[in-house]
């Protein structure tokens, strides 16, 4: 492993910087399983939660993106966003 501190601010600046242009790219083969199954859960579910916050359109999102983009798509889309 590395020691941070024997790395220049401006390599580390660099890295930062290819990271943030490097997009994630879709899967080849995409598993629809479990964003199917969450919005078969909202569909069951809504008549039941009908008038109260169900926040499932947020975790149907991050399955989403998770589905077509891989599970690090959140390291990229935290790292431009924060």
């Amino acid at each position: 492993m590395t020691n941070l501190s024997e790395i220049t601010t401006k390599d580390l600046e660099e890295e930062l910087k290819r990271r943030r242009e490097e997009k994630p790219k879709m899967k080849e083969d995409i598993d629809f399983e479990p964003l199917k199954k969450e919005c078969q859960d909202y569909i069951d579910n809504i008549q039941e939660y009908s008038g109260r916050e169900m926040d499932v359109e947020h975790t149907i999102f991050e399955i989403a993106l998770e589905a077509i983009f891989g599970n690090e798509v959140f390291d990229f889309v935290n790292l431009i966003l924060d």
